[in-house]
């Protein structure tokens, strides 16, 4: 199935509105974007991929920054399409 993306403050009611994001694939969350607010790196956008499988080859890397939204929101779903998302702790 297809990635969505929803805005966190959405999904869980006690978050602020803000620029952060989720990922969800059939109702579970498999990834987050948010925009940095403060370092070097503020204005730039973190992400990260949940995944407990450990299927991803060696190398990849589950998190990043992007300079922009729509880059970091496309490492998100490449490796969720790449990937065997399992939402268990």
């Amino acid at each position: 199935m297809a990635i969505s993306w929803r805005a966190r403050h959405e999904v869980y009611a006690h978050c602020k509105p803000a620029p952060d994001f989720l990922a969800v694939e059939d109702d579970v969350v498999v990834g987050r974007v948010f925009q940095i607010q403060h370092t070097a790196n503020a204005g730039r956008w973190f992400w990260t991929v949940m995944s407990s499988t450990g299927d991803l080859p060696d190398g990849i890397h589950t998190c990043g920054v992007a300079e922009r939204r729509e880059d970091a929101a496309q490492y998100v779903s490449v490796l969720c399409s790449a990937s065997k998302i399992d939402s268990s702790p």
